[in-house]
């Protein structure tokens, strides 16, 4: 999301030049609860680099392993491994979008985050 659409204090703290870049929205409960879901350092980094591009509820983000990888500092392997763990745990779906190209169902670990707190 540009800068524009960004809150003004935002544009204040970071700076206008820095959010024309984008920026994420990354609730507090995600990064609260990262020990008690079982999130690896390397998966937290995966999933932050999926709600880069999950901006619709029902449009489900697909970055490129490659691009990721490059950008986090990590081979694809080791990026697809953190990334099939999260599906393993339950907290994403990896769905095929065919071509050797996946998107990335995150709304089970929203509703995990739901449930947490409902729960309590």
């Amino acid at each position: 999301m540009k800068s524009k659409s960004a809150p003004p204090a935002e544009r204040e703290k970071w700076g206008s030049i820095v959010l024309d870049e984008g920026w994420t929205i990354i609730p507090n409960k995600l990064l609260m609860d990262q020990a008690k879901l079982g999130i690896s350092p390397l998966q937290m980094c995966a999933l932050l680099h999926m709600l880069r591009f999950w901006w619709e509820l029902r449009k489900p983000p697909f970055p490129s392993v490659e691009k990721t990888a490059k950008e986090i500092g990590v081979s694809e392997d080791e990026l697809s491994e953190a990334i099939k763990a999260l599906e393993k745990n339950g907290l994403i779906r990896i769905l095929d979008r065919g071509a050797g190209s996946n998107a990335y169902g995150l709304t089970s670990l929203r509703s995990h985050l739901i449930n947490d707190i409902v729960e309590g």
